[in-house]
């Protein structure tokens, strides 16, 4: 496992794993934490990735901008690009992963490799429907699936998550 700095080891972790690109709902995923973060004081959001180069710096940028306005900036922590052999040993260590996607064109017709790679690690999702893998996290019950735009029950989603692991931290599902 891997520690993170300035988040205490018995915080509960959101993972965030990638780019922050034009279909991410990068207003809804700042509300929903921000929500949920009220609710639960251990709750801290973990990020890899972030603007991706020639195609959008825009997105994360203004999700950033908020985070800095934020009463809880000091719980959202950015790894920045990690290398490929890091990603395991940070799957080890949160407890779910997020995914938010605005409802366009892209959300219903692009895969979600983030995702994937989350249940292939056995990390619980929180995602928003419209992808076909959104979907599938529902029926497997490897997650959340909440409706799109929906901050209201994201945070719910997570909130959930995270009291579900603080009553049976090793029966922690979905």
């Amino acid at each position: 496992e891997r520690s993170f700095e300035g988040v205490p080891e018995d915080a509960f972790k959101v993972l965030w794993l990638g780019g922050y690109n034009t279909w991410v709902d990068a207003d809804t995923l700042f509300e929903s934490l921000e929500k949920a973060m009220k609710e639960c004081e251990d709750l801290y959001f973990i990020s890899t990735g972030g603007e991706i180069s020639g195609l959008d710096n825009k997105t994360f940028a203004r999700f950033k901008k908020r985070i800095e306005e934020s009463q809880f900036q000091d719980r959202f922590k950015f790894l920045g690009w990690v290398e490929t052999k890091e990603i395991p040993s940070i799957y080890k260590s949160v407890h779910i992963g997020i995914n938010v996607d605005l409802d366009c064109t892209e959300t219903r017709t692009g895969a979600r490799n983030r995702i994937n790679e989350m249940i292939k690690f056995a990390v619980p999702v929180v995602t928003t429907a419209g992808s076909e893998i959104s979907y599938e996290v529902a029926r497997a019950k490897v997650g959340i699936t909440v409706k799109s735009g929906d901050s209201d029950s994201i945070a719910e989603a997570m909130t959930r998550l995270r009291n579900s692991w603080k009553e049976k931290p090793g029966a922690f599902r979905a």
